[in-house]
């Protein structure tokens, strides 16, 4: 059994973050959660908020830079991605008003400085919305998003010591492009799940991609996967975060049927157990978060740490705690 406990201000120290959605948040080591950029109101976000795990608190660091037009940082953003190697977090892309982005930043977290990279090899396109995970310590890789005119179903892996992208040139058949999906690697697969499709379909199928590993010498490929077990609805803007033997998705939005011009929200959580290779809905004792998409969730030992999102309505500036039972969270 699990817990959602809320938390509140007196339980960090520093100024937590403002509300936000299509913002980032990724564990640097065992030490920090590091939160950049979003949404909130119209208004695109470019700060970077660190949680410091050991002292529960909040701050935000000064970080010294240099970009290509002289800014310290990237420009404000949301719907890009973001992906920690290291003490290093790589932003990729994302949104700015109508625009789609394709510059490409590195953030040292051990001295908070920003660098503006110069990549090379097969450049992706501008775009938001795509996904992304870290193959071992050295290589991101992404797939899919939104140019602003079509979607994308193109796989790109960048050497994050060379700085040289490459287009995977992938074999058979392939996924429906889409974006607003998650990726996820886990061992030597990467797993792609759900998001919106070419024409708006928001979709509820799970994809293995092979041969990201060089080591393997696989041919990349990819497999559709239909698991037993209480499978997640279709949908868009959830989170997908690696726990111990499990994956744990949470939250997105679907739509309410071709008749229906509204979207629906959830606040469930379902489980990918990869051990017995089936989804599991997870047992919560308790009352969920309100129902959101374009959060964030990182995983914290057994602990997952839930921040922000929308609801179609309003922005979320809350902070969630998901806990087993029997830690001291769950007595609060």
């Amino acid at each position: 059994m699990h817990y959602w406990v809320r938390a509140s201000s007196s339980d960090f120290g520093g100024t937590v973050p403002q509300p936000r959605s299509g913002h980032s948040a990724v564990n640097i080591g065992k030490s920090k959660v590091v939160v950049f950029g979003g949404l909130v109101d119209k208004r695109f976000l470019s700060d970077v908020v660190v949680y410091d795990i050991d002292n529960k608190l909040w701050f935000q660091p000064e970080c010294t830079g240099n970009g290509s037009n002289g800014q310290v940082g990237p420009g404000p953003r949301a719907f890009h991605i973001a992906v920690a190697i290291d003490c290093h977090m790589f932003i990729f892309g994302g949104r700015f008003g109508s625009r789609r982005l394709g510059d490409f930043w590195v953030l040292d977290t051990d001295i908070w400085q920003w660098s503006e990279l110069t990549s090379f090899g097969d450049l992706p396109s501008p775009r938001d919305f795509a996904a992304a995970s870290a193959i071992g310590n050295r290589k991101i890789v992404m797939y899919g998003g939104w140019d602003g005119k079509k979607w994308l179903s193109d796989v790109y892996v960048l050497d994050t010591i060379s700085l040289e992208w490459m287009q995977l040139p992938v074999t058979g058949s392939v996924p429906p492009p889409r974006c607003g999906h998650t990726a996820t690697m886990v061992e030597k697969r990467l797993l792609i799940y759900g998001g919106r499709g070419g024409g708006g379909p928001i979709m509820g199928d799970l994809w293995a991609l092979k041969g990201l590993i060089e080591e393997e010498n696989e041919t990349p490929g990819w497999t559709q996967l239909k698991l037993p077990g209480q499978a997640p609805s279709s949908r868009c803007g959830h989170t997908i975060t690696s726990g111990g033997h499990y994956l744990l998705l949470f939250g997105g939005h679907g739509t309410g049927g071709w008749l229906s011009r509204y979207d629906i929200y959830y606040n469930d959580t379902i489980i990918l157990d990869r051990l017995s290779a089936q989804w599991k809905r997870l047992p919560i004792g308790n009352e969920p978060p309100p129902a959101r998409a374009y959060h964030s969730m990182t995983c914290l030992g057994s602990l997952y740490l839930l921040f922000g999102g929308f609801d179609g309505k309003s922005t979320f500036g809350d902070i969630w705690w998901l806990v087993p039972e029997g830690t001291k969270f769950a007595s609060k």
